[in-house]
């Protein structure tokens, strides 16, 4: 799914809402997962910063494989055109 960065999250999620019909699926607080209630296979992420990361990730994809593809890379490296992933699994 597309992270998005927000200064603003509560007002980008009022307008995603407003605009959209787009409703929370995921709120960590830091992250904010919306989806359209139709089509939910179909999130977005609104990210603010978060100080655990040095760099905020552009994209987030779920895998099976979540231990190797740490072990494979520190989870804040970029990929070859710049794009930082954040690999999340949920268990």
């Amino acid at each position: 799914m597309t992270d998005l960065p927000s200064r603003a999250p509560a007002e980008s999620q009022k307008f995603r809402r407003r605009v959209l019909g787009w409703e929370p699926v995921t709120d960590l607080g830091w992250i904010v997962t919306l989806a359209d209630p139709a089509w939910p296979g179909v999130p977005l992420s609104l990210i603010s910063d978060d100080e655990s990361v040095p760099v905020l990730p552009s994209v987030s994809v779920e895998v099976n494989h979540v231990d190797a593809a740490y072990a494979a890379s520190s989870p804040a490296t970029p990929d070859g055109d710049g794009n930082v992933f954040n690999v999340l699994s949920q268990r």
